[in-house]
């Protein structure tokens, strides 16, 4: 495949991880979970897909819990939602490293009602992070791919805060 200025490009299919708000609230109860890695690997059985695994984790206890249950996360009427993003020749590692939104970032004042989903939606980073794949954190009323547009603030800075996974040359796994 050839980009729009000539480069050899390929394409990642990335899986949208979309979580039940409500189920979200659950782990708030407990005063120790202090939040979510998320592994970004290959779908299992499938060698053209990439998905985030979540894993629960607890400021006391050192292992973490991989989250299972299928109420936690949504799909879109029975379809999962997958985002395809162009990446150069060089092509990507087969680790990405981990992700870690905390209690801060997810913001557990939130209005289930009104936001019944968080949504992690990844795109292709530019600039200083060319190479990384950014996960954009938003909640919203509705299933989608992508937060709608943001009113940046005044000095330029967006609105929205995202998580960055490197795809080219990561440190290796621990």
């Amino acid at each position: 495949m050839e980009s729009a200025t000539g480069d050899r490009t390929s394409v990642m299919k990335i899986k949208v991880m979309v979580i039940n708000t409500k189920e979200l609230k659950k782990l708030f109860d407990d005063k120790d979970f202090d939040g979510i890695t998320l592994q970004f690997s290959q779908a299992f059985g499938n060698s053209h897909i990439l998905q985030f695994i979540a894993y629960k984790h607890f400021s006391s206890r050192k292992k973490q819990e991989q989250i299972t249950d299928p109420g936690f996360f949504v799909n879109d009427k029975g379809n999962d939602l997958y985002k395809e993003i162009e990446i150069s020749e060089e092509g990507v590692t087969s680790h990405f490293g981990n992700l870690k939104l905390t209690r801060v970032d997810m913001k557990e004042d939130i209005d289930t009602d009104e936001f019944p989903y968080l949504i992690l939606s990844p795109q292709h980073g530019t600039g200083e992070y060319e190479n990384y794949i950014i996960c954009n954190p938003f909640y919203s009323n509705e299933i989608k791919e992508s937060p709608a547009p943001v009113q940046a603030l005044s000095r330029g800075v967006p609105a929205v805060s995202s998580l960055a996974i490197r795809t080219v040359n990561p440190s290796p796994p621990g």
